[in-house]
């Protein structure tokens, strides 16, 4: 029956088990929170409070664990387990009851972490270490469980012990006994805690995998490689854990098979030769070249993904080198040796016909007489093994290519070569200047140039020199009605940008005037010269070096030496002092400076050459040039309706009429020109006309 009951005393009461499998016990813990001076009653009874069981309690400690047996045991899952606590104290019985709700549990362990593929052979688990819940409490085991689903069934795994936080489950293999933990697919882990004889409710569950590492490298070789020609070698890097190797294949580059087939199932063994005949109807042929695939197996698992690589039975790709203009008698070619390589052949045209068989990698001459682009293509062999074709390339004879180097280029341009040998180009387009800087000395295409401008308005075509060493620029600018006149400075010697140049006025002439400049430097002097308007405008320096306004000086020649019209002129250095030729009414006159710095219109002395219509069906002139040959003042000239290219050489070093000049008929420019297209320069002792 139950005691009477009286003052309590002061203690707490929890659950610590789970119900088990079997009819062990399950255990309640009691925490006194002061001490008993002498020995208690304990009694507990299911809900019913009609079985009682007491435990007489000696000595008290201040923690006590009841192990809760028999008809109160098997009767808690349906309902409260009743405990009863009694001390005897001056004859009579204090008593405190407390009941228990079944759910009413010390907190499960936390879920362990379970590893991600890190490991071929195992699954590492992982977890906090425990933290007590009540005072004096300790565990006895830790228990590991397993499942193939998070819903389980779960099977006892491993006990450890309570402060162990880690936990390797190795795979042992599928024989009797072993610990198999199957294949690729993942596994569910949870703990329990163990008290006298009883365990705890689970944690939750996590999952963790075990994965085969991939084929770290597949190396194909081709015949440059093995020096054979005659297979492709394949080798690989070991997989921790595999026990065999699997290899598929298929054609890269039009060959067959056209999808990945298998090629042979290998055991540990790390390389494999793929051979003509061999595997039987899967050889590799000479003409192409294939796809490898390899992945590892063991241990249950299989590498998640692939390893390629190409290979082939074929030489290395020889690269050809066509000569681009550097040899006089045709197109140079050069290659380089492919290792392994008997022979080469060239090919050339569109139609690719064999034009030489080459045993070794001597330069190779195709002699052409043309300035065309010739095209080539080249296999290296060794047998019947070839490789694949290089590239179409080109080259041609020494002689000339063009390019552009910009886009827009309106008017006339003007160009000089730096000192660091790049070409520089100044250009009108539209009201815009441009300059055009080469990155190299031998620019091949427009790709090879960089550009930069400012806009004007620019009425006239620049004009370059080169002034100590720098780029220097005459420019014509439309400013509130009047035509102004600069001088343009670089900074630099390869100037690359606007910001290294520094203009200043020089000059204006009132209206709008169209024409070119022509420009030139004696010594450290530069100067100008500038048809326009019925008028020969000329601009000099009057100190060397000028850097501004105030040290030039400028004059028109007017009508009375017969200018007319708006042709450029060509200014030119003869024997240290300036002379020129222009153009004025179909006719050509010369003009002479007495002094190396012409300040004045008198410093100038002027004489008619010809007249154009002296030449059949010339009319007027298209364009001309003029330099200093051998002392002797020479112009190039063509006319509009004609195709003829003639050069005038004077007879005398200083001329003074027409009688002291000579002409000759140099050839058929083959097409109209436009307005000075033409260039004369003196190369070693005889001259060029382009």
């Amino acid at each position: 029956m139950l005691p009477s009951q009286t003052e309590g005393f002061n203690c707490a009461l929890y659950r610590f088990a789970g119900l088990t499998d079997d009819d062990a016990p399950f255990v309640i813990g009691v925490d006194l929170l002061e001490p008993l001076p002498q020995s208690f009653w304990i009694g507990y009874s299911d809900y019913s409070k009609e079985a009682w069981q007491w435990t007489r309690v000696s000595n008290p400690q201040l923690h006590l664990d009841l192990a809760i047996t028999g008809e109160a045991q098997a009767r808690s899952a349906e309902g409260n387990v009743y405990v009863v606590l009694a001390a005897q104290s001056a004859g009579a019985l204090s008593i405190d009851q407390l009941s228990l709700e079944l759910d009413a549990l010390c907190p499960p362990p936390q879920a362990p972490t379970a590893s991600q593929g890190d490991h071929h052979d195992r699954i590492s688990l992982s977890w906090e270490a425990l933290e007590l819940q009540h005072p004096g409490i300790t565990y006895d085991a830790i228990l590991i469980e397993r499942a193939a689903s998070a819903g389980g069934p779960y099977a006892s795994l491993a006990q450890l012990a309570p402060d162990s936080t880690a936990y390797e489950d190795i795979h042992e293999g599928s024989g009797a006994g072993q610990n198999d933990m199957g294949g690729a697919a993942p596994l569910f882990y949870r703990l329990r805690l163990q008290r006298l004889g009883a365990v705890s409710v689970p944690s939750l569950a996590n999952s963790g995998y075990r994965e085969l590492s991939n084929v770290p490298t597949l190396i194909a070789s081709n015949g440059t490689s093995t020096g054979l020609g005659d297979r492709v070698s394949l080798s690989w890097e070991a997989v921790p854990g595999a026990d065999s190797y699997e290899l598929e294949y298929r054609g890269n580059d039009g060959g067959s098979p056209a999808a990945f087939t298998s090629l042979i199932s290998l055991g540990q063994q790390l390389s494999y030769d793929h051979l003509p005949g061999s595997p039987p109807g899967k050889g590799c042929d000479s003409h192409f070249a294939y796809r490898y695939r390899i992945r590892a197996s063991g241990l249950g698992l299989t590498s998640p993904a692939w390893r390629e690589a190409v290979g082939s039975r074929r030489l290395d790709t020889p690269i050809l080198l066509p000569s681009q203009g550097t040899d006089p008698d045709g197109v140079l070619l050069n290659w380089e040796a492919v290792p392994g390589a008997s022979g080469y052949r060239i090919y050339h045209s569109a139609n690719a016909d064999l034009l030489a068989d080459v045993p070794d990698n001597e330069p190779y001459l195709h002699a052409v007489s043309d300035f065309e682009l010739h095209d080539y293509i080249m296999v290296a062999y060794c047998n019947s093994n070839n490789s694949v074709y290089s590239g179409w390339t080109n080259g041609y004879r020494q002689g000339w290519q063009s390019h552009i180097p910009g886009f827009g280029i309106g008017s006339a341009s003007s160009m000089v070569i730096t000192a660091s040998g790049q070409p520089l180009v100044a250009a009108r387009e539209g009201e815009e200047l441009r300059l055009y800087l080469a990155d190299s000395a031998a620019p091949n295409s427009s790709d090879d140039w960089t550009s930069y401008g400012w806009y004007g308005p620019l009425n006239l075509s620049p004009a370059l020199a080169m002034l100590n060493g720098k780029p220097v620029m005459f420019n014509g600018y439309l400013l509130g009605g009047v035509s102004t006149i600069w001088f343009e400075r670089s900074s630099q010697a390869v100037p690359d940008s606007a910001d290294d140049w520094i203009g200043y006025l020089i000059a204006g002439i009132d209206g709008e005037i169209s024409g070119a400049l022509s420009p030139l430097v004696i010594g450290l002097r530069p100067m100008a010269a500038l048809q326009a308007n019925d008028s020969l405008h000329l601009y000099c320096a009057t100190v060397d070096e000028p850097l501004d306004t105030a040290l030039w000086t400028s004059y028109t020649l007017d009508a009375e030496l017969g200018i007319a019209g708006n042709s450029r002129p060509a200014l030119f250095d003869l024997s240290g002092r300036p002379a020129l030729v222009y153009e004025s009414a179909a006719k050509v006159y010369y003009g002479r400076s007495a002094v190396a710095a012409p300040e004045l219109g008198t410093d100038w002395s002027f004489h008619e050459v010809f007249d154009t219509s002296s030449f059949d069906a010339f009319g007027a002139l298209s364009g001309f040039d003029a330099i200093d040959a051998g002392g002797y003042p020479a112009f190039a000239f063509s006319g509009v309706s004609s195709v003829e290219l003639r050069l005038a050489i004077a007879s005398a070093q200083e001329p003074t009429q027409g009688s002291n000049w000579t002409y000759s008929y140099v050839g058929n420019r083959g097409l109209a020109c436009v307005a000075h297209e033409i260039a004369l320069a003196q190369v070693g002792s005889g001259l060029q006309i382009l």
